[in-house]
């Protein structure tokens, strides 16, 4: 309705009303009496409007009888609540889990010709470094799915190789018996940080690791 008196009593009109389902009934009601006014008098001003249906106020207040205002009931509130908490808890879940990483996938060989990087071309070494008190780390890049580690202990006892990676994802833990080689394949490596702790049972740190990164998976 583009008539301007019109315009200007719903504007009137809108802030006595409560609750979007008065404030829809009321306005419909209104809108089928302003068509039949407007048909006998179409260029209507506002103040024969007023005259015809009375203020916005009076207005308002003859139609609180037949639409009254409902407030929404507690318990309606209670269900809207929960059902407004449920979709943020299955908003963040969803989020999780679309975000969340996953484990890098990790093998164990306990014999060094089982695998050897040597067969792989062109993989570049990332980290060579002895076995220390200090711990070891390499920033693994992200167009690298895959890694090698060798694990050499030269001690007379086993050497624990733990290599840590993410701080809410178990880390990957090796035991390497004396005079051993063992080699860890991991694919699905994640980027980022790298670090790996030695340990052993008598505390002495006698070896010494290398670390290959692969720019495409490994067997």
């Amino acid at each position: 309705m583009n008539n301007p008196a019109v315009q200007q009593y719903e504007r009137a009109l809108k802030p006595l009303l409560h609750g979007r389902a008065q404030r829809k009934s009321v306005l419909e009601d209104f809108h089928s009496t302003v068509k039949m006014v407007l048909a006998d008098h179409p260029d209507i001003d506002y103040e024969t409007l007023v005259k015809s249906m009375g203020t916005p106020e009076e207005y308002a207040a003859n139609l609180q009888i037949d639409h009254p205002y409902q407030p929404m009931s507690l318990k309606k509130k209670l269900c809207l609540a929960l059902v407004a908490v449920c979709c943020v808890v299955g908003g963040l879940g969803v989020f999780h889990l679309v975000t969340a990483e996953s484990p890098e996938t990790v093998t164990l060989y306990t014999d060094p010709s089982e695998f050897s990087h040597e067969s792989i071309p062109d993989i570049p070494i990332a980290l060579t470094d002895d076995f220390n008190p200090r711990d070891s780390s390499w920033g693994h890049p992200k167009e690298c799915p895959a890694y090698i580690v060798e694990a050499h202990n030269e001690n007379t006892v086993a050497a624990q190789v733990l290599i840590r990676y993410r701080e809410d994802i178990e880390p990957h833990v090796f035991m390497v018996p004396p005079g051993e080689t063992y080699i860890i394949v991991v694919n699905d490596a994640l980027p980022g940080e790298h670090t790996i702790k030695f340990d052993a049972e008598d505390h002495t740190y006698v070896g010494y690791v290398e670390v290959y990164v692969s720019e495409t998976p490994l067997p």
